[in-house]
């Protein structure tokens, strides 16, 4: 509900400014205006983007659309897969990505005024990925390591891991994000790798673009307590559906035979192929 009070108020205050009520401002632009093809999110993004005092500078009140580097993560429906893909180029898009009807962009927020008005495009929505996250144990420190048995199984039947590739995806790994709480303990990279809490070889295939959570890392801690002897491997799972779904293949590809990731996309196909 707040999302939803989040992207109405965008438009109310441009419907003010008109003076035109909430509601045909709202379904003027979402339906019928120059930012029909691209919803109610990203539009009410470029609308924030264009008020903005100093678009340089320019940081979404939104906290569901991530904007890094000036840069939104699209999911995108072409009428001319070719010719999309050719003018997301043209408008500074990185990491364009195709793969059956669908391509995922990182755009330039400026762009997305031109986007929409692009012929080859037929529409798209942002790229909304969360992570889910279990429910808080609180202040109880995990002790899934001895739930699951493992420690038992390294000590008596003596397998840790070793020779398996575990594929990891979430967010980012390396993006060394400050204490959620301050002056709680917290490490980066570097600190896990010298501590000995992740394998001193993680090998990541894509980062994530940062400020991230390091979500990635933190899965890759809990991996190592359970199978220390594991290769592990990680790849971004935040930048479209299409390359979350390259980054399993390529995770495959660089010899995971476990693959695990704490990622949806609020808009994702949960009963068929996307």
């Amino acid at each position: 509900l707040a999302l939803l009070l989040f992207i109405t108020s965008g438009f109310v205050q441009s419907a003010l400014a008109q003076s035109t009520s909430p509601e045909e401002s709202l379904l003027a632009q979402v339906k019928n205006g120059p930012m029909q093809k691209l919803g109610p999110w990203l539009a009410n993004l470029y609308d924030e983007f264009r008020q903005a005092p100093n678009n340089a500078t320019f940081e979404t009140r939104n906290p569901v659309v991530k904007v890094r580097a000036g840069r939104v993560a699209v999911d995108l429906y072409p009428n001319d897969p070719a010719g999309l893909q050719a003018a997301l180029t043209s408008l500074g898009a990185t990491n364009v990505r195709a793969q059956g009807p669908l391509v995922s962009a990182l755009v330039p927020v400026r762009a997305l005024g031109d986007l929409a008005a692009l012929p080859s495009l037929a529409f798209g929505d942002a790229a909304l990925a969360v992570v889910r996250r279990a429910a808080s144990q609180g202040s109880v420190v995990s002790q899934g390591d001895i739930s699951l048995g493992s420690d038992n199984a390294r000590a008596t039947e003596h397998v840790d891991g070793t020779g398996v590739t575990v594929g990891v995806l979430s967010d980012s790994y390396g993006c060394n994000p400050p204490a959620f709480v301050p002056g709680a303990p917290t490490s980066t990279a570097a600190d896990d790798k010298a501590s000995a809490d992740v394998p001193a070889d993680v090998q990541v295939l894509s980062n994530g673009a940062c400020p991230a959570t390091d979500e990635g890392r933190g899965m890759v801690q809990l991996i190592h307590d359970v199978a220390p002897g594991a290769t592990q491997k990680f790849h971004t799972a935040f930048n479209g559906l299409v390359d979350f779904a390259n980054g399993i293949l390529r995770l495959r590809n660089a010899g995971a035979k476990v693959i695990v990731d704490d990622v949806i996309y609020y808009a994702e196909n949960m009963f068929s192929d996307g």
